[in-house]
């Protein structure tokens, strides 16, 4: 069991290696739904780092995003119920947390 899920290529190390993860896990879960340039100004990555950094949120089912309809290609990111569970569990826990399905 020890190590399980660590390895080269599993959804831990997918989000350990990528830029800013756990910045916009934490900032999502304390501050609540924020758009990409409000994570952004707020964590002062670069807009690129953020955008990849959302995209494997959403890839590990970690985020939901919303498209607002009242103003174009504007999305609002929010912690999933996966995502709220993971930054509340020990980290010791989260390769196990993270290698069940998402849904």
């Amino acid at each position: 069991m020890r190590g399980q899920g660590l390895e080269n290529g599993s959804d831990f190390w997918d989000l350990d290696r990528k830029t800013g993860t756990l910045h916009v896990l934490v900032h999502l879960y304390r501050r609540g739904p924020a758009t990409k340039t409000s994570i952004y100004r707020d964590l002062g990555h670069p807009h690129e780092t953020i955008a990849g950094t959302l995209r494997v949120l959403d890839r590990l089912g970690l985020i939901i995003s919303e498209q607002e309809t009242w103003f174009p290609h504007r999305e609002t990111f929010y912690l999933s119920v996966r995502g709220k569970e993971l930054v509340e569990t020990p980290l010791h826990l989260w390769p196990h947390l993270l290698s069940k399905n998402i849904g």
